[in-house]
């Protein structure tokens, strides 16, 4: 009897461990799914939010970075058709921002700090692209302004009826010194024309402030031979006895060269004013690149919450494969 007890004992106790053994490995596989589940989970949302996310922001950082650099590609054109193709490339990176930022804003719309970053970074640069566009207004304008004056012929023309007129009026007197005079006057203004009409092609003011200034000092020397040409010719007369006058014939094309040339209203001077606008406005354009810098710094900080929120996403992820690893030794 007692044999027979202590073999059941015996029996009991080896069921005993193999149902310890079995209840382990039935944890073991419980633990294992769970852990896949959540592995499962965590690299779902790194594929289904946080990964797509980080990529939507370095998109919307490209466009703002290509933006600024057509913004100042822009302000560096002299073609008008060059300029309108630098605008319209403006126009296309201000949609795919508006289109990226958009995507963005619905990718992280279950986040309220980042959602308040985004709106912020709509509204700055919604401020940049309106100073954007008035720059580059204001830049066509200018070179609108620019290309006028180039195309002012009144400069030319007027001269050349000038000097006609100076030598139908001076050709009864024959070899009188006031020939000679009126050979020195023309010099004069045909060398101020032709360096101001060369100088309207300049884009550094510097030298156009330095001919504004030697024509300044020509026009002095002008009205003084003028002057004396007028005193020389009193008293002469044309072969039909008709007393000669300087002004009367030619006064009013003086006038004209002479406000064309110097003067705050010249043409030296208006073009010195537009190059120096255009100067100006390329240095507005620095201030609209620190706005940028400040969208690309809240980017940053976007940037670097999701950074953060993918290294906690690996790590745990990280963790769960290194157990899977090396389950517990039972």
């Amino acid at each position: 009897m007692n044999l027979r007890t202590r073999h059941l004992s015996i029996i009991q106790r080896l069921a005993l461990g193999f149902a310890v053994i079995l209840l382990l490995l039935l944890l073991s596989v419980a633990l294992s799914l769970y852990a896949g589940q959540r592995l499962a989970d965590q690299v779902g949302l790194l594929a289904s939010h946080t990964a797509p996310t980080l990529v939507q922001s370095r998109a919307v950082t490209r466009d703002l970075f290509t933006l600024d650099r057509h913004l100042g590609n822009a302000l560096l054109q002299t073609g008008e058709e060059e300029l309108g193709a630098a605008r319209e490339q403006m126009q296309q990176w201000q949609a795919r921002f508006d289109q990226d930022l958009a995507t963005l804003a619905r990718q992280i719309a279950g986040e309220p700090q980042q959602s308040a970053r985004v709106e912020s970074l709509r509204e700055q640069q919604t401020a940049y692209w309106q100073l954007a566009q008035q720059l580059v207004d204001d830049y066509a304008h200018n070179r609108l302004e620019q290309s006028k004056l180039a195309a002012d012929t009144r400069l030319g023309e007027t001269a050349r009826q000038l000097a006609s007129a100076l030598d139908v009026l001076l050709t009864p007197l024959g070899s009188h010194p006031a020939v000679l005079l009126k050979s020195r006057l023309l010099a004069n203004l045909e060398q101020q024309v032709s360096a101001t009409q060369e100088i309207l092609k300049q884009q550094d003011p510097a030298p156009v402030a330095a001919r504004l200034a030697a024509n300044a000092r020509a026009s002095e020397q002008a009205a003084a031979l003028r002057q004396e040409l007028a005193r020389q010719l009193a008293g002469q007369e044309d072969a039909f006895g008709v007393p000669l006058s300087l002004e009367r014939g030619t006064g009013a094309r003086f006038d004209t060269l002479a406000t064309l040339l110097a003067g705050p209203e010249s043409l030296p001077a208006r073009h010195l004013a537009l190059v120096e606008q255009s100067i100006m406005l390329r240095n507005q354009s620095v201030q609209a690149s620190r706005l940028i810098d400040s969208l690309l710094g809240d980017l940053s900080e976007l940037d670097a919450a999701i950074d953060a929120q993918l290294r906690h996403s690996t790590a745990g992820s990280g963790a769960i494969l290194l157990w899977l690893g090396n389950p517990p030794k039972n």
